[in-house]
């Protein structure tokens, strides 16, 4: 457990000098989005990770791609780079915040009251009018899924909920 918190902390500081470094790369487009995705799609096809991480990296590649196509369809294209570096970087920490949440819970009632709080804010901050139900829902009743959540949602806000209602569950 240690060296997966271990990598993913690195991961993210490292994806995070990326995004506060746009100006330093002329190709910047899009780089925050592409990483994360082209992670996520090595994790979900790499056979020696467990299933549970697969199915979430699996998770993360049908929300980017989802996140892809919405913003393309509601959002001008000079402000689509930003916006999917934003949204793809908090659902990369979203994500890894579940689940070191939910592998650090034993007891199944406290597995089940960690995706419960993921899954309400995943449903509480959508981030495009809802134009296909199914498909933005089709993860919220998926069976050996721990990632039960919405992919029509705000990431940049959803995080901020969870981290803030996290805070005050430790406090």
């Amino acid at each position: 457990m240690t060296h997966n918190i271990t990598r993913t902390a690195v991961a993210a500081a490292l994806l995070w000098i990326v995004a506060l470094c746009p100006r330093l790369s002329p190709a910047y487009s899009q780089d925050v989005y592409k990483e994360i995705l082209r992670l996520s799609r090595e994790t979900a096809q790499d056979q020696s990770k467990d299933l549970t991480t697969r199915r979430a990296a699996m998770f993360k590649v049908n929300a980017l791609e989802y996140l892809y196509a919405a913003t393309k369809e509601f959002l001008p294209d000079s402000m689509m780079t930003d916006v999917l570096n934003n949204q793809a970087y908090a659902l990369y920490d979203f994500v890894n915040t579940f689940l070191t949440v939910y592998n650090y819970r034993e007891k199944t009632a406290d597995k089940e009251e960690t995706i419960a709080l993921f899954r309400r804010a995943t449903l509480a901050n959508p981030r495009f009018p809802d134009t296909n139900n199914e498909l933005t829902t089709a993860y919220l009743e998926a069976e050996g899924f721990i990632t039960r959540f919405s992919l029509n949602t705000d990431w940049v806000r959803a995080l901020a909920d969870v981290k803030d209602e996290l805070k005050d569950k430790l406090d």
